[in-house]
């Protein structure tokens, strides 16, 4: 069995060594050791678990690939789906056939329906226009006002989680 330890159990240890630095019996140079080889260790391992995430580039490259050539391969079938639907409605329109009625399907030419055509939607009064409002909080305002010493209710300035930088 191998000797190395998980990365969350590195840092339970690291940080237990740190505390452990009152007892009597260990010297300076014992504790500085032992901190040190545990750190190179969560080192090692954190270099490792970037390695293997970093692996992942490709694989999420390939499907990124997939999903494109899946979602253009859907929307030719859409197209021609819709395409040979509207050439038959033409034709059935053009031969004057109202209903067709096969084994599989009944295939009927409804009459049409009135719609209404928006010629030109600057025209039109406001009493026939839906107007949508987006209400969003402004953060930017909200944390210059809390950081000069406002109080904003219903916000508060809070510490974000840690992130990770790589170079």
């Amino acid at each position: 069995m191998s000797n190395i330890q998980p990365l969350y159990k590195l840092s339970t240890d690291y940080n237990d060594l740190k505390s452990i630095v009152s007892d009597d019996e260990l010297t300076v140079e014992a504790i500085e050791n032992t901190l040190t080889g545990v750190k190179d260790q969560f080192e090692k391992k954190a270099e490792a678990v970037l390695i293997i995430a970093n692996g992942f580039d490709h694989n999420v490259s390939a499907l990124d690939t997939e999903i494109n050539r899946l979602k253009s391969l859907k929307d030719g079938y859409v197209n021609k789906q819709k395409s040979l639907k509207e050439y038959l409605r033409v034709n059935m329109e053009r031969a004057g056939i109202k209903k067709i009625q096969c084994d599989l399907f009944t295939i009927t030419l409804r009459k049409a329906v009135e719609v209404v055509s928006i010629t030109e939607e600057s025209h039109l009064s406001d009493e026939y226009v839906n107007v949508k409002t987006v209400i969003t909080p402004d953060k930017r305002a909200i944390s210059s006002a809390l950081k000069s010493g406002k109080t904003v209710e219903g916000a508060e300035m809070v510490t974000g989680k840690t992130s990770i930088l790589i170079k």
